[in-house]
Order: C-alpha cells, then structure tokens, then sequence
C-alpha cells in the first residue's frame, strides 16, 4: 500500500504502520508455511468425537495424508461408518467407543488402541457438547457434564497417550477449542467457561513441552460457528441493523469443509495457534486496548452479544442431562 494512500486512512500514522506490519506478517506466514509443512504418512491419528461433523471431515483428511486413525466418539455407530468410510478408501481405520468425560472409559480405550496401534502419533481432542442456555436457566447437570467433555476430557486424553509421544520425543496434541474460548459470550457461560479451560489447557501444556520436551507439538483451534448443526440458529446479530451485513463479513457462519482444511494445515505447518475467521484474531488486542465498557459496546455492535439469541438445540445431549 503506497504512502499516498495510508495518508488519506482517518487513522493515527503509527496504527497504520502496525497494520502495514500485520498485514506483512501475514502476507510472510502464508508464503513460507507451507514450504515447511511436514509429512505425516504413516502417523497414528487419535481422534475424539469422529463418528460425525469436522471429527469425521479431520479424519477424510488425515487418511487421504497416508495417516492411520483410531476414531473415538461416544456412540460406536456413527464411529464405526466413519471407519468403513476411511477403509473403502484404503485406508487404516479402526472405531472405538469412548465417552471422554469418564476417566475410566478413557483408560480402558486408550489401552485397547495402544495394543491395536502401537502408538498414538497426532492426538485430536474434538469431542464436545454445548447446551445453549442462559446460566441460570441451565440445569446442573448440564453445566458438569460440558465442563466434564469440554475440558476434563481433554486432560484425561493426554494423561494416557502424552507419556508415549515424550518418550519417543515425537508427536502433536491438538486441542479443538472455540472463538468461545477467547471472548465470553451470553447464553454461553458453561460452554466458554470450558473452551476458555481448553485455551489453557493448551497454553499451559505447550509452556511444560517446551521445557520437558519440545519435539512434541501443540495447536489449539479457535473457530467461530461452523455449519454442522451443532450451532443452529447462531449467528452474528449487530446490535444495529444497518451493520449486519459487514458483521457477517467478518465474522461468518464457517463452513466445515473449510476448517477440517484449515486444521489439517495447521497440523503440517506446526502453527501453534488457529483461529477463523482471521478477523478474529484482533480479540486479544481489542480486549488490551478497549476499555471493558467500551469493549461490550463493541461486542453488540459486532454481533457476539446477541449471536445465541435465535440458537436451536438439535444435537442430543448426554443421557445424564
């Protein structure tokens, strides 16, 4: 962008040098991120909840990649299609049932894929659950049983396969958390109280890798809503109409083709953070500059206060709930 141009942005001079140096950043990453992304025939891929959705599409990929996967998910049916679906493509895939929030069933799986396998090279924790209610609209039960599955389920995946991956000083633990897990969001309390745990679950894990044994890599995945119909009905709504077309333009309703494509790049590349749309990447820095007041104007006006206002339950919860 010439001189002349920034000359006539109605922004101060040094923050359009810091988004000429974002926009070089990014311009940079995407060039040379794929001329080191690494090869991952023949890597043993765990994945939760991979009977449907973007654990499925992960999983499509990741085969079509020479990789050979175990598929988690609480119900084995949806797993096992799954399974004869990567087979057909001549594939090595195998289901298993498993229910991440009990910590012995966790166990008892990840014995019964160690012995199938050998090894878990790429661990996908992607289960998940959301309930969509107000706090206190929600019952208890609901609220443990996503923190149970959001996070708990997380840390229980890597007690069992992180041991091996640092022994043999190889592997990659991606987290499949949430936009939800960097900016709250109403009618979402439970649900981002566990992406936010997901996040540093995360964080925290990459922090002890890179003492104990930096070969071992992390992503965390931080999209917005996707198309599954695990969010139905929720999408950006500004709280000025007239603003809602460009909300929707930065923020869409993303595709899951697109992000099962994003996260299996991001695994190649080693990029420690994904977050869609990029738009949304500007959270934290919205968050370290805005005053909150401001900030939760800024929320309406950006659709996320409101977004949950129209959602539809059409996934079935836990028997438990």
């Amino acid at each position: 962008m010439s001189s002349e141009l920034m000359n006539y942005l109605p922004i101060p001079v040094h923050w359009r040098r810091i988004l000429l140096a974002a926009a070089l950043f990014w311009s940079i990453r995407e060039i040379t991120f794929p001329l080191r992304e690494k090869n991952l025939n023949g890597e043993v891929v765990v994945i939760t909840g991979a009977g449907g959705g973007i654990g499925r599409l992960m999983a499509i990929r990741l085969a079509k990649n020479g990789c050979k996967l175990a598929l988690l998910d609480v119900n084995l049916e949806a797993a096992e299609k799954v399974a004869a679906e990567l087979r057909a493509m001549g594939s090595v895939a195998k289901a298993y049932k498993s229910d991440v929030s009990n910590r012995e069933s966790v166990r008892d799986c990840a014995k019964a894929v160690l012995e199938e396998f050998g090894r878990c090279d790429i661990l996908i924790n992607n289960a998940g659950i959301v309930s969509g209610d107000k706090l206190l609209d929600e019952s208890d039960a609901k609220t443990q049983a996503t923190l149970n599955i959001n996070t708990l389920g997380i840390m229980w995946m890597l007690k069992e396969f992180l041991p091996g991956m640092i022994q043999r000083k190889h592997g990659h633990c991606v987290t499949i958390a949430s936009s939800a897990g960097r900016v709250g969001v109403a009618g979402l309390v439970s649900y981002c109280a566990s992406k936010f745990g997901a996040v540093g679950v995360d964080e925290s894990l990459r922090s002890e890798l890179n003492v104990v044994c930096p070969q071992v890599k992390t992503t965390v995945v931080c999209p917005g809503y996707i198309n599954t119909g695990m969010f139905e009905g929720a999408r950006m709504r500004s709280t000025i109409p007239l603003f809602d077309p460009l909300v929707n333009l930065l923020m869409p309703v993303l595709e899951p083709e697109y992000v099962a494509d994003k996260i299996v790049a991001a695994i190649k590349r080693n990029q420690t953070v994904l977050v869609m749309p990029k738009f949304a990447y500007l959270s934290y820095l919205f968050r370290a500059l805005i005053p909150t007041a401001q900030l939760d104007i800024a929320m309406g006006i950006l659709g996320v206060s409101h977004s949950m206002s129209h959602f539809k339950q059409t996934r079935t919860l836990p028997a438990s709930q």
